[in-house]
């Protein structure tokens, strides 16, 4: 079973960043899922979990930076992670890494450094929409930057969770699916 994890405020921006991931995990025949809402995350929810997706939001959802002790199992917790956006920001920070206010919304284009399951490309155009970036701890090896230097994917150096501060759900499903077949 995937479980899901929603990190926006407001319902209706579950549409944009939430409901495109269940789509894509819907299709693949073989996988339940179920969706939860962060707030009412508990470790035992985790535990039962073949797999956690950690979902974006808005950019004014900010709320989920207050509540990021509802994710410390995951310095226990053995199975593929996979974090978007602010779910990348929550996976890297419960590691010790550092957040830069940085806006950036739109098209950018990524290198990706070390090609992993994950990656099909070295290079691959993708939709970001963020306001804060992050500088990863010595926990994390970088697998994409963009051409501004910004971290666009990291991978655990020892255990299988990934980030991607992209909107994979947008533009390049591929690396959901890539995940799921972890």
């Amino acid at each position: 079973m995937i479980l899901i994890i929603s990190t926006c405020e407001e319902k209706l921006s579950e549409l944009e960043f939430v409901k495109p991931i269940e789509d894509i995990v819907e299709k693949d025949v073989e996988k339940d899922f179920t969706t939860k809402h962060y707030s009412q995350l508990t470790k035992s929810d985790a535990i039962k979990a073949d797999k956690l997706i950690i979902c974006g939001n808005a950019l004014k959802d900010t709320q989920y930076l207050g509540g990021i002790e509802k994710f410390s199992f995951l310095k226990d917790f053995e199975k593929p992670v996979l974090g978007i956006c602010a779910g990348m920001q929550i996976i890297a920070k419960i590691y010790g890494s550092e957040f830069v206010e940085k806006t950036e919304i739109g098209i950018e284009y990524i290198n990706i450094s070390d090609k992993d399951v994950l990656f099909d490309n070295e290079r691959a155009s993708v939709y970001q929409f963020h306001k804060r970036v992050v500088k990863p701890s010595s926990d994390f090896k970088i697998l994409a930057k963009s051409d501004t230097g910004t971290v666009h994917a990291i991978k655990h150096k020892t255990k299988t969770f990934y980030g991607v501060l992209f909107h994979p759900e947008s533009r390049h499903k591929e690396i959901i699916e890539n995940f799921l077949k972890i």
